[in-house]
């Protein structure tokens, strides 16, 4: 066991939290702005891409459902174990944390992937 203080684990899954529910309404921003572009008249090539956009924007959306509901349960386990056991955490939820700070890194590049793919998309109308 090791011993970490609680506010550090809260603190960063807090704001990986937060971050996420920002993802999460910049991509239903996006959706919408997807929506609009396809009521244009365009190209074969152009309905492909619009249709690959919103199968990643709903991926990743799910996606980010998921990891704020791992980093929630975490924050439970982190919070119990540190009542519990006294400020300590086990190894295994001190790996578990790395996992999803991993997770979460993952998410986020992707993310700005998705999100230069789609400004790049927008482009062609401007």
């Amino acid at each position: 066991m090791i011993q970490v203080e609680n506010n550090v684990i809260s603190d960063s899954c807090n704001a990986w939290r937060e971050r996420l529910k920002d993802h999460r309404e910049k991509l239903n921003e996006c959706q919408r702005h997807l929506q609009e572009s396809a009521a244009k008249q365009l190209t074969r090539d152009q309905l492909q891409e619009v249709e690959q956009l919103h199968n990643q924007f709903h991926v990743q959306l799910v996606n980010i459902h998921d990891l704020k509901h791992a980093i929630k349960t975490h924050l439970k386990k982190t919070g119990y174990e540190f009542d519990v056991k006294h400020g300590h955490l086990n190894d295994d939820t001190l790996a578990e944390h790395e996992e999803l700070l991993a997770r979460y890194s993952g998410l986020e590049e992707r993310l700005h992937e998705l999100q230069a793919r789609f400004n790049r998309y927008l482009g062609q109308f401007n």
